[in-house]
């Protein structure tokens, strides 16, 4: 190590370094120069990097924001170029990309009908809770109970206190006899109980929450025999409390509650194409922020425009 050393000081081993810094060297200073000018030099570099580097990453982002509008635009103009405007509904089963779609809701031939009311096992009840989107839900969910139980179900009851905090009934969101007349294949559907019922009835209806998740199992295990005992059973709290786990009758029927029984009144409805055509006017002038939007606004202006 001391003969590197002295190689380094010696002025052969300074001989790279720049005039400036060698004019005025003494001998006894030769360490702290060359150790100065060779920081400065490493100094230079790193700055030099950095500046290359930041310049790279700068060319980056804005190729990369130019090719995400370029693409885009191009899926913008593949969907739009065989629409007149706005105003023109487009009809997706008969546009050029029909064949990438197919119905899921379609009940099958061997998916038996509805009981009537006076034949069924009993009345359920739901009382919904959250947002209206979870009691949208729970509404769904249901449906699909009532046709494990082989129930009569009476039209939902909304939330009014733990999170919406709106005195709405379900009659005034959706839209009542479309809902009990879409369905009357799969569920028997009722507004209420009836009186002759209710007076026959030795006690009133049993009130029950059932976990989330819950299988059909678990209904038919735990919930059915109350309900045959009582007549009448109430599920409290019903947001998410059916599995995702349902064989496939049962999920197209959940498709059929959602996306076609569901039906906005025709207030709602009104008000919704007006957001949703301001939207769509604000986002052909590349206003992203109303895109953004609609899509979360979605899963309710969509179904009203949808449905329209």
């Amino acid at each position: 190590m001391a003969v590197t050393m002295a190689k380094q000081l010696s002025p052969q081993g300074l001989s790279g370094v720049s005039p400036p810094c060698s004019a005025f060297l003494v001998p006894e200073k030769w360490l702290r120069t060359a150790w100065a000018c060779q920081r400065r030099r490493a100094i230079s570099r790193s700055v030099l990097c950095g500046v290359m580097l930041f310049a790279l990453g700068l060319v980056s982002l804005f190729t990369g924001q130019i090719a995400a509008d370029l693409e885009w635009s191009r899926i913008r103009g593949r969907w739009r170029s065989k629409r007149v405007g706005y105003n023109t509904p487009t009809d997706i089963w008969k546009s050029e990309f029909a064949n990438l779609y197919h119905g899921c809701s379609d009940r099958t031939p061997h998916f038996r009908d509805a009981v009537h009311d006076s034949e069924s096992n009993g009345y359920l009840l739901i009382a919904t809770s959250g947002g209206l989107n979870q009691q949208r839900t729970g509404i769904t969910d249901a449906v699909v109970v009532a046709r494990i139980l082989n129930a009569t179900l009476v039209v939902p009851e909304l939330d009014h206190h733990s999170f919406w905090k709106d005195d709405s009934d379900f009659a005034d969101i959706f839209d009542v006899d479309w809902f009990i007349n879409s369905l009357s294949k799969d569920v028997t559907v009722v507004k209420r109980i009836p009186d002759k019922v209710m007076r026959s009835m030795e006690k009133p209806p049993y009130t029950m929450r059932v976990p989330r998740k819950s299988t059909p199992e678990y209904y038919l295990e735990q919930v059915l025999p109350l309900l045959l005992r009582r007549r009448a059973v109430q599920l409290t709290k019903f947001d998410y409390r059916l599995t995702n786990k349902l064989d496939e009758e049962l999920q197209k029927l959940r498709c059929r509650v959602n996306y076609h029984s569901l039906r906005f009144t025709k207030p709602i409805k009104l008000i919704g194409r007006k957001l949703v055509k301001r939207m769509r006017t604000m986002s052909s002038l590349h206003c992203y922020p109303f895109e953004v939007f609609s899509f979360f606004v979605g899963n309710l202006l969509g179904i009203i425009s949808c449905s329209s």
